[in-house]
């Protein structure tokens, strides 16, 4: 865990890749962010029990428990409902957009994304909450 208290907040990062979450770990580290990773659904809702973060990003494709049900499972815990969700996935089909929103995420960015345009989706989605 970082020490530096001019973090811009804590992410997390949920993805079942490696390369996914160090790509991504790089990304927001340089943007002023505290990075948390989890490998999977179910690490993410342990880890969010014990250190909420401001935001959390969510891959879809995982084993065992995908990131729409993770997402739903987080929507629906009063302790973990208000952290905002950024579904990631690679999947360009809308219904993939439809299911994220229909499981509470509350923006969706799709692989591959524009550094930029992403981090200011994230900027957005923590200054509403």
């Amino acid at each position: 865990m970082s020490t530096d208290t001019s973090s811009k907040g804590i992410i997390l990062v949920v993805d079942d890749e490696w390369a996914n979450r160090e790509m991504l770990r790089a990304y927001l580290k340089r943007a002023g962010y505290e990075v948390h990773e989890a490998s999977s659904g179910e690490q993410a809702l342990a880890q969010v029990a014990q250190t909420p973060p401001n935001l959390i990003m969510l891959d879809v494709n995982m084993p065992v428990m995908d990131g729409y049900e993770t997402c739903r499972r987080l929507k629906q815990n009063e302790a973990t409902r208000n952290i905002p969700v950024l579904v990631v996935t690679a999947l360009e089909d809308t219904a993939g957009g439809a299911q994220a929103q229909a499981a509470g995420a509350d923006g969706v960015v799709r692989k591959p994304f524009d550094v930029r345009a992403l981090l200011e989706t994230i900027e957005g989605l923590l200054a509403v909450k």
